[in-house]
């Protein structure tokens, strides 16, 4: 969840993985992570929902109907997928090294 330039990551119900730990390390100086649990009732002060996985790397949600909620800003979202790409590349280039030595 992305309110102005802080990052307020579930901590219930989800899975503490690899994708969510490199944008934690990632995190620009002047953006704030923090880890709590976001209401429905919060939602509207919500400008963006990022999901984050192995798979698909950084994803955003346009809308959750249910909630009345929509997605505000795509500032994040572009942020954090270019931050997850030049990670995954550079891991790929040292390792790609590692293995070239081997």
């Amino acid at each position: 969840f992305v309110q102005n330039k802080n990052i307020i990551a579930p901590v219930r119900d989800n899975l503490p993985g690899i994708t969510r730990q490199i944008l934690k390390e990632c995190l620009p100086n002047d953006w704030i992570w923090q880890e709590s649990d976001v209401r429905v009732e919060h939602l509207e002060d919500v400008e963006e929902i990022l999901v984050c996985g192995s798979g698909k790397g950084v994803s955003c949600l346009k809308s959750l109907p249910e909630a009345r909620w929509k997605n505000k800003s795509m500032k994040a979202f572009n942020k954090f997928v270019r931050l997850f790409r030049e990670a995954k590349l550079l891991y790929l280039q040292q390792n790609s090294k590692k293995d070239a030595l081997q």
